[in-house]
């Protein structure tokens, strides 16, 4: 997996014949804060350099490299790191699987015209049936396979629990791709080498407000801010689910990796009957 322990907020001076500003910039590492540091300041020190001297700032590849969290937990088996947990940039706890494949296979977007005519009749038992169909057709062509799949506000989530896979494997690419999942998903996959999970419901659909600020923090005044929300996001996400269990598909068969993390994704995604958020 690719992911930083550690990450560091740097600013930069820029001076050009018209104007005056400051860049910030984002470093990380796996050893150190101070790494971390070092890091946010080189890279911006570089990023000022090519500003200064006339590239568009629309070509540094600052989004680069492992997705800037907060780390929440680490779970190995004593010797292989299988997942971590962090927070993403809007305040929810996300799952990042070394193996266990997790596909997300969200509905269609469809027209405003087919909007309106869905509120009228719907046409929501027949996306279902078209994802159910094709997760079921997949276990039937391979009947090693096991899949899980829940129900999510805008879709399904599919889980593979017959064994494990490479993020970015041609297996992995294969299977998500069969189960219809996002193609963004499916690149994310391959640059981060982890499966992402979101465990904890989107702000904006259980009332709750915008965090304040994104990690790292710029001051222990800011991060005192986001601790505040952080504490009000969570009593507001009690009463919502992530997800719902729909059920089991194909082989039984239940991988001692995989079943470690949906032990830890079922615990804090599913929330029994509560909207799903």
């Amino acid at each position: 997996m690719k992911f930083y322990r550690h990450w560091a907020r740097a600013t930069a001076s820029v001076e050009t014949p018209e104007l005056r500003f400051e860049i910030a910039c984002y470093g990380g590492s796996e050893t150190s804060l101070e790494d971390a540091r070092r890091e946010a300041a080189a890279i911006a020190s570089r990023a000022a350099a090519a500003i200064r001297s006339g590239k568009p700032r629309g070509e540094y590849p600052y989004s680069r490299g492992p997705v800037r969290e907060e780390l929440l937990d680490e779970i190995s088996d004593g010797e292989r790191l299988q997942a971590v947990t962090t927070r993403n940039a809007y305040g929810a706890t996300v799952l990042n699987s070394a193996g266990a494949l997790f596909a997300d296979i969200d509905y269609p977007e469809v027209s405003t015209w087919s909007r309106f005519r869905s509120w009228f009749g719907g046409n929501k038992e027949g996306r279902d049936e078209a994802i159910l169909t094709r997760v079921d057709a997949y276990t039937r062509q391979h009947p090693r396979a096991g899949l899980r799949l829940y129900r999510t506000a805008n879709g399904f989530r599919c889980v593979a629990t017959h064994r494990t896979y490479e993020p970015g494997s041609r297996d992995a690419t294969e299977l998500l791709e069969a189960l219809g999942s996002d193609p963004l998903y499916v690149r994310l996959c391959t640059a981060q080498k982890c499966f992402r999970a979101r465990l904890t419901p989107k702000f904006w659909r259980c009332s709750a407000t915008r965090p304040p600020s994104r990690y790292p923090w710029a001051s222990a005044e800011e991060e005192r801010a986001y601790r505040m929300w952080q504490e009000s996001y969570e009593r507001q996400i009690r009463d919502y689910s992530t997800c719902a269990l729909v059920g089991s598909f194909g082989s039984s068969r239940i991988d001692h990796e995989v079943g470690r993390i949906l032990d830890l994704h079922d615990r804090i995604a599913c929330n029994g009957d509560a909207p799903l958020a």
